[in-house]
C-alpha cells in the first residue's frame, strides 16, 4: 500500500509490505534529513545537544517523543526500527513486527559491544529509558497516601494524549481536571483551587514557565504546588523553571512511577506542615508555608489573633478584612497551608496561648480561659482536650 501526503509542498509516504513472517512499514518523507553523525541518538530521551544543525531544527512542539515512545511501542510488540537518511534527501524509517508472536523466541539481534549492525545504534544507550513494560502499570501500595485520601490534580498540556497517559498513572481516589493550555490552566487553577496541578511547559500562548510565574504571583493560587513537564532535558531550562517557583521538573519521557513518587512526596510534605501547624505550641510560620508570600500571610494572621487574643467577639470576617483578603480567599489559603478553616486557626492560636499560659503556673485555668478569648470555660475546657488531648488543669499539673 503507499500513501503520498503533502504537507506544504512536502512529501510523506507509507508503505506496508508483509514478508513471510514479518511485516513491514517503511515511512519516508522529503524532508531535510538527518546527519549520520546524529542517527544514533535520535531515539534517546529527546536528544537537544545541538538542536542549531540543519538537520534538527524544530518545526513542531514536542518533537522528539514521537522516536522515543515510537521505539518502545516497538520493542514491546518484539519489533524493529531502522532508520536511513541523508542530509536534505529525507529520511526512512522501516518498521518490522513478527506476525507471529508466539514463534519470536529472539531479541533485536545485537553483535560485538552490544551495537546493531544496520546503523550502529547502541542499543545499550536506547535502555536508557524505561521500557514500556514497566510503563504499563504504576503498582500502588495499599498505604500509599494517593490511594488512601483523596485529592484534586489539574493536567495542563495542548495534547490530549499526554493527559490520557498521566490520567493512566493515578488511582481512582484522585480527581482530575484538565486544560489544553496555559491561560486556560491559569484560569481553571483560579477556580478550582486543586491540590495540585502538572502541566507541560511548550503550549501555545502561555506557556508553562509564564503559567508557573503567574500562579506564584497571584495570592489565589501561590500555594498550589506545580510539576513542570518538558521536552527541554537541557540544565538551563531546568533551572528556568525552578526559577518561576515551580516544585519539581521532569523531563519526558519520564517514568510514571518517578513522577507518582515525586506527586506523593510534595503531598506528604504538606501534610508534615499542616501538622506542624496542630502540634507546635510554638509557631514558626516558615515552617507551614511555601512561598514568601504565604509566609508573610501567616506571619501578619498570627499577629491579628495575637492582637485580639482578648476579645472574643473577633470574627472570620474581620479577620479577612484586616488581612485585606475575601473571604472565601482566606478559606481556600487557610485550609491549603494550615489545612484549618479561619475559624480553626483563630482557635488553635489561642490555645496555642492558652498552653503557655498555663505552662507558667502562675493563672488559675478560668483566668486562661477569659485572657485567650473563651467566654465559656466548659468549652475551653472540651476545645483544648481536643488539641493536647489532655484537660487544662492536667496539662498545666504537668508543668508544677
Amino acid at each position: 500500500m503507499l500513501l503520498n501526503l503533502h504537507p506544504r509542498g512536502g512529501n510523506i509516504s507509507i508503505v506496508i509490505a508483509k514478508k513471510e513472517e514479518t511485516v513491514s512499514c517503511i515511512f519516508k518523507d522529503s524532508g531535510i534529513g538527518i546527519e549520520p553523525e546524529f542517527q544514533n541518538e535520535i531515539f534517546r530521551r529527546f536528544y537537544e545537544k545541538d538542536n542549531h544543525h540543519p538537520s534538527l531544527r524544530v518545526q513542531n512542539e514536542g518533537t522528539g517523543i514521537g522516536l522515543a515512545l515510537s521505539l518502545q511501542m516497538v520493542k514491546l510488540h518484539k519489533g524493529e526500527i531502522k532508520v536511513e537518511s541523508e542530509p536534505n534527501k529525507g529520511a526512512s524509517f522501516e518498521v518490522t513486527f513478527p506476525i507471529n508472536l508466539n514463534l519470536v523466541a529472539q531479541e533485536i539481534s545485537v553483535k560485538q559491544n552490544g551495537t546493531d549492525t544496520r546503523k550502529g545504534i547502541k542499543m545499550n544507550e536506547m535502555e536508557q529509558s524505561p521500557s514500556w513494560e514497566d510503563w504499563s502499570e504504576v503498582q500502588v501500595a495499599s498505604d500509599s497516601l494517593l490511594n488512601t485520601q483523596s485529592f484534586h490534580f489539574l493536567l495542563i498540556d495542548d495534547n490530549e494524549e499526554i493527559i490520557d497517559y498521566l490520567s493512566t498513572i493515578f488511582p481512582p481516589t484522585i480527581f482530575l481536571s484538565r486544560a489544553t493550555d496555559g491561560k486556560s490552566g491559569l484560569e481553571k487553577a483560579l477556580l478550582l483551587q486543586p491540590d495540585l496541578i502538572i502541566s507541560d511547559v511548550m503550549m501555545p500562548g502561555m506557556d508553562g514557565f509564564q503559567l508557573s510565574y503567574q500562579l506564584r504571583a497571584n495570592f489565589e493560587t501561590s500555594h498550589i504546588p506545580i510539576i513542570l513537564l518538558t521536552a527541554q532535558s537541557d540544565f538551563s531550562f531546568k533551572l528556568e523553571g525552578l526559577k518561576t517557583g515551580a516544585d519539581e521538573y521532569l523531563t519526558k519521557p519520564f517514568h510514571p512511577k518517578e513522577l507518582f513518587i515525586r506527586v506523593e512526596n510534595i503531598l506528604r510534605n504538606r501534610g508534615f506542615s499542616r501538622q506542624k501547624f496542630k502540634e507546635k505550641e510554638i509557631l514558626e510560620p516558615s515552617e507551614i508555608t511555601f512561598t514568601s508570600a504565604d509566609e508573610t500571610l501567616i506571619q501578619n494572621a498570627i499577629a491579628l489573633v495575637e492582637k485580639n487574643m482578648d476579645f472574643p467577639e473577633y470574627s472570620v470576617d474581620q479577620f479577612a478584612q484586616d488581612l485585606a483578603v475575601s473571604r472565601p480567599s482566606l478559606f481556600n489559603k487557610m485550609r491549603a497551608l494550615t489545612g484549618e478553616t479561619p475559624k480553626n486557626f483563630i482557635k488553635i492560636i489561642r490555645l496555642k496561648r492558652a498552653a503557655q499560659l498555663l505552662k507558667t503556673g502562675k493563672l488559675s485555668v478560668s483566668e486562661v480561659c477569659y485572657m485567650t478569648g473563651f467566654r465559656d470555660p466548659k468549652y475551653f475546657n472540651k476545645c483544648f482536650q481536643k488539641q493536647y488531648n489532655q484537660s487544662p488543669s492536667e496539662y498545666k499539673a504537668n508543668f508544677q
